[in-house]
C-alpha cells in the first residue's frame, strides 16, 4: 500500500476505535444509572441518620458536603445543588421536596415523619426495602435494556433496512425471471412486507428501547407533591403495575403500623401514612378510609379501601384484641407482599423478554421463508 492509503486506513481505524470507546462509555453511563440513584438515596439516608446519632444538625452536614471545601465526595454535584437550595432559605426537608429525584417518595415521606419524631426507626427499614427493591428493579432493567439494545434491535433494523429495502426487490425480480411463478407462501409474505406493516415492528421496538433508555437513565421520578399532575400520572401508572402496587401497600402498612404503635389516632395515622407514601392514589383512598373511621366503622373494614383481601382485615382485628403490636401482627403479611412483588416483577421481565425474542424470531422466520422456500422449490424442479 502507498502512503496515502496507509494514512487513510489509520485514520479510519482510529475513528472506529474512538467511536467504540465513546459508545462504551455512553452505554456504561446509561446502564449504571439506576445503581447510582440507589447509592445516592442510601447515602442521603445514612448521612441523615449519622447526623441524628451524633446530635448534629443535618442541614449543617449537607451544607458542608455541598460546599467547595471537600473533595472526593460521592455524588458531589447533587449535594452542591441541595446545598444551593438550602442556602436560598429553604429548610432541609423543603429542599429535598424540591429536589425530588434525590430520594424516592416513600423514603422521603419516612424522613418527614422521622423529623417529626414519629418514625425514626421506620426510616432505616424503608431504606433497606428500597435498596432491595431498587437493586432487583435495576438488574431486570439492565438485562432487558442490554438485551434489547445489543441483540433484538440490531437484528430487526438489519432486516428492515437491509433485507426489505435493498435485497428483497432485486431478489423478487430474479426469482420471477427464473421461475415465472413463486410459491404462495412466499408471495403472501412478500405482499405483507411490501404493504409497510412489517416496518411498524422495528419502529415499535425502537420506541420501546427509547422508553427503556429514558426510564433506565432518569427513573421517571415523580414530584413528591401529591397534588401535582406528574405525581397523579405516575401514581396511577405505578398502581397499575401489580409489583409496584404491592410494594406501595407494604410501605403504607409499615408506616401505618409504626404510627399506631406510637399512640397516634387511627384517623390521623391512616392519613399520615398515606401522605408519607407520596402516592396520590393511596392518599385518595386514605381520605375515604378516614371518613369511614369517623363515621364509626371499625379499622378492619376501613382498610378494605386499600386491599379487599380478608387476611388483612383478620390480622388487623387480631392486632386490636391481642397483646402484640400492630407491626408484629402484620409483619407476616408485609413479608408476603414483598415476596409476591418480587415474583411478579421477575415474571414480568421474563414475559417481556420472551415476547421480544419470539417477535424477533418470527421476523427472522418470515425473511428466511421468503428466501429459502423458492430456492427449495427450484432444487426440487431440477431434480
Amino acid at each position: 500500500m502507498d502512503l496515502t492509503t496507509t494514512t487513510v486506513f489509520i485514520y479510519i481505524w482510529l475513528s472506529f476505535l474512538i467511536t467504540s470507546i465513546g459508545v462504551g462509555f455512553a452505554a456504561y453511563y446509561v446502564l449504571s444509572a439506576p445503581f447510582r440513584r440507589i447509592d445516592c438515596a442510601n447515602l442521603v439516608v445514612e448521612l441523615n441518620e449519622l447526623a441524628v446519632a451524633t446530635g448534629s444538625n443535618p442541614e449543617d452536614l449537607f451544607k458542608q458536603l455541598g460546599g467547595r471545601g471537600l473533595r472526593g465526595v460521592p455524588h458531589a454535584r447533587k449535594f452542591t445543588r441541595l446545598n444551593a437550595l438550602m442556602r436560598s432559605g429553604q429548610s432541609f426537608i423543603e429542599s429535598l421536596r424540591v429536589f425530588h429525584s434525590l430520594l424516592p417518595g416513600e423514603v422521603f415521606g419516612a424522613m418527614e415523619l422521622a423529623r417529626n419524631e414519629r418514625g425514626s426507626q421506620l426510616l432505616a427499614k424503608l431504606s433497606r426495602a428500597h435498596l432491595e427493591d431498587g437493586v432487583s428493579r435495576a438488574q431486570n432493567s439492565f438485562k432487558l435494556f442490554s438485551a434489547s439494545l445489543l441483540i433484538l434491535i440490531p437484528t430487526t433494523l438489519m432486516m428492515s433496512s437491509g433485507v426489505l429495502v435493498l435485497i428483497l426487490p432485486k431478489f423478487k425480480d430474479v426469482l420471477y425471471d427464473m421461475m415465472g411463478e413463486l410459491p404462495e407462501i412466499t408471495v403472501l409474505l412478500m405482499s405483507w412486507y411490501e404493504t409497510g406493516i412489517a416496518r411498524v415492528i422495528p419502529v415499535l421496538l425502537i420506541m420501546f428501547v427509547a422508553f427503556l433508555t429514558v426510564t433506565h437513565l432518569l427513573g421517571l421520578s415523580a414530584s413528591h407533591d401529591t397534588g401535582s399532575f406528574l405525581n397523579r400520572l405516575f401514581s396511577r401508572l405505578a398502581w397499575l403495575l401489580p409489583w409496584r402496587r404491592n410494594r406501595i401497600k407494604r410501605n403504607f402498612i409499615w408506616i401505618f403500623c409504626e404510627l399506631l404503635d406510637n399512640g397516634v389516632a387511627e384517623e390521623e395515622a391512616i392519613e399520615a401514612a398515606a401522605a408519607a407514601t407520596k402516592n396520590s392514589i393511596v392518599r385518595g383512598r386514605a381520605a375515604k378510609a378516614a371518613n369511614d373511621l369517623r363515621n364509626g366503622q371499625p379499622l378492619a373494614k376501613a382498610l378494605r379501601r386499600f386491599d379487599r383481601r380478608a387476611d388483612l382485615a383478620w390480622r388487623v382485628e387480631n392486632a386490636g384484641h391481642g397483646s402484640a403490636t400492630f407491626r408484629e401482627t402484620l409483619e407476616g403479611w408485609t413479608n408476603h407482599l414483598s415476596a409476591l412483588a418480587y415474583k411478579q416483577q421477575q415474571s414480568a421481565f421474563y414475559y417481556a423478554f420472551t415476547f421480544l425474542t419470539l417477535l424477533n424470531g418470527l421476523c427472522v422466520l418470515g425473511i428466511a421463508t421468503i428466501f429459502f422456500l423458492p430456492i427449495a422449490a427450484m432444487i426440487e424442479g431440477i431434480e
